[in-house]
């Protein structure tokens, strides 16, 4: 009788230690090797959950009205709050994984009617299933039906149904709602079964989430546009972007100040030209495509939204107005880094709630920041060199609140905060054995939404409008002081609409300035907030920041001339904050 050798029997022993981590990660990932008795206790399945019912529930007031036993409610009124006798909400079950018995039923998709389009299906029009549900059935035994239906391109085109008797939608597993919509329940299937809902609103709302879908016909209501939105499992999300000056030595950021989008259309304020007797304007849709126009011309590295991208009471639903101000970044997988302003939170969500989803969503760098220092979205973003992984630029983000708490004393607007300032001086530390070792000139900017008080020492040395009144704080905190002595060369802020100016403020002998700085407005690019002030026109500004030989320069694009630049300034020569 042979005996392995004691090198071959350790291999043996390892093999078979390490057998059930690879098995489990196979199962995990791959393939579903284990039966559902035992992949659904694995502990890295056992907290996720799959919606096993979805219903409707009518409520004359929410406060009197609690979901069904055993439901959770979204808790959105699909009226948006406008229908004053009642409120309607979608309410669903959740079971986790593993409390799923065998002949559980879940939900593993959804589809809403579109009487206009379903009816054009031939043979359809009695029943007028849903597309959705006829794609689901095509290999069902039946009679076929050529219809002309138009596609995504927008063209028409033939294409073959058979339209299945109730018996074989039952049989499916789809049932009928109310408001057109339609439930596919089936047993357990972790890549099909529906894990999130969530609710949109308006015809313009867009999903920009990982791995949301947003159905594409709204529910049959008579008053708002209301889209059902859901999620099943999928891949991670990827980890938030690097940035990194590009091959050439350059690096573009585009500045958004102020879209004040709306929930639903939104209505222009101010515009500029004046509209016409009788002429419609949608805010949020002619700031959208001023907006885009830039990017396609522009193509910038980064987008820094200088807060109040949604206007307050007129976002009854916050998360589709922040959705919409988003999209034009995330379908163009452009990083963007987003602060808020003083509306942001007066709709449906807090700034903690808001800064929240924002983080999560594809290409942001937005963060919270430190929960012991004040205020929501105070964080440092490193710009690496294009050759090396040292860092070039340093960019700072700070929270800059709403309103004075001590308004008698300190009327007006809230300042940065000490805890916020001591944060700041060592946000880069982190960060400095790469600052130290980088080849160039190290640059660094600072973004936030309310201007500091040194932006009312106006003179003759700026570039751009100063029409409105500086909304600074009254309390000054000498916030300009430590962005200083960071060697932080260009401040830029929204929150004043009209003024668009970039003033350059030189160190005094007092000491409470240090060092030359430019400090900048965006100027407003939303049709949603005030303009006036003799007619202002929306604009947007950008940077570009040459890292070889280490410049920041800066120009804007008018709305009513978006292709051509105007106010192009040199900000930094050669590291040195300059006035030419």
């Amino acid at each position: 009788m042979s005996i392995l050798p004691k090198r071959w029997v350790r291999q043996l022993i390892y093999i078979l230690l390490l057998l059930p981590t690879v098995l489990v990660g196979i199962d995990v990932l791959f393939l579903r090797l284990f039966p559902n008795s035992v992949h659904f206790v694995l502990p890295v399945n056992r907290h996720k959950a799959v919606i096993t019912q979805l219903a409707f529930r009518e409520c004359y007031s929410s406060v009197f009205c609690q979901p069904k036993p055993g439901f959770m409610r979204l808790e959105k009124d699909l009226f948006l709050n406008k229908n004053w006798i009642g409120q309607i909400f979608v309410e669903y079950q959740q079971s986790s994984w593993n409390d799923l018995t065998g002949d559980q039923l879940v939900v593993l998709d959804l589809a809403v009617s579109n009487i206009e389009e379903d009816s054009k299906v031939a043979g359809n029009g009695m029943n007028l299933y849903p597309i959705r549900i006829l794609n689901d059935l095509q290999g069902i035994s039946g009679r076929k039906f050529i219809s002309k239906i138009v596609g995504d391109d927008g063209k028409e085109e033939e294409v073959v149904y058979k339209i299945p008797s109730a018996k074989q939608i039952k049989e499916k597993g789809w049932e009928k709602l109310d408001y057109g919509l339609w439930v596919k329940y089936g047993p357990f299937d972790e890549f099909q079964a529906l894990t999130d809902i969530d609710v949109l609103y308006g015809f313009e709302a867009k999903e920009v989430r990982h791995k949301w879908i947003k159905l594409p016909n709204p529910l049959l209501l008579n008053r708002v546009p209301v889209f059902l939105s859901f999620r099943r499992k999928g891949e991670k999300q990827s980890s938030k972007p690097k940035l990194k000056i590009n091959s050439q030595g350059k690096f573009k950021i585009l500045q958004v100040a102020d879209l004040h989008f709306s929930t639903l259309n939104g209505t222009c304020q101010d515009p500029e030209p004046p509209l016409k007797p009788n002429e419609s304007c949608f805010a949020d849709a002619r700031t959208l495509r001023f907006l885009n126009k830039v990017l396609d011309i522009e193509n910038p590295d980064l987008v820094v939204l200088t807060g109040d991208q949604i206007y307050g009471d007129r976002a009854p639903d916050s998360q589709t107005a922040m959705f919409k101000a988003l999209e034009p970044f995330i379908s163009r997988k452009i990083p963007y880094a987003l602060i808020l302003g003083n509306h942001d939170d007066e709709g449906s969500l807090s700034r903690d709630q808001l800064m929240e989803i924002v983080e999560q969503l594809p290409y942001s760098l937005s963060e919270k920041g430190p929960a012991e220092i004040d205020g929501v979205g105070n964080f440092y973003v490193p710009v690496y060199g294009s050759r090396s992984s040292n860092v070039a630029m340093s960019l700072y983000f700070l929270d800059t609140h709403k309103y004075s708490k001590q308004k008698k004393v300190y009327p007006g607007y809230d300042w940065i905060k000490e805890n916020q300032l001591e944060w700041l001086s060592k946000a880069h530390i982190p960060y400095l054995e790469d600052i130290e070792n980088y080849s160039h000139i190290h640059l660094s900017m600072g973004f936030f939404h309310i201007p500091l008080p040194e932006y009312r020492d106006f003179h003759e040395k700026h570039v751009g409008s100063y029409k409105e009144g500086v909304m600074a704080p009254t309390f000054n905190s000498h916030a300009r002081n430590v962005f200083g002595k960071l060697g932080v060369g260009v401040i830029s802020v929204g929150h004043d609409h009209c003024n668009d100016y970039c003033l350059f403020d030189e160190e005094n002998e007092e000491g409470d300035k240090t060092g030359n700085m430019w400090l900048c407005y965006g100027g407003a690019a939303g049709e949603g907030g005030y303009g006036g002030y003799g007619g202002t026109t929306r604009r947007l500004r950008l940077f570009s920041v040459d890292s070889q030989s280490n410049d920041i320069s800066t120009w804007k694009r008018l709305e009513s001339s978006p292709d051509d630049i105007f106010d192009k300034q040199i900000l930094v020569k050669n590291g040195v904050t300059v006035w030419e």
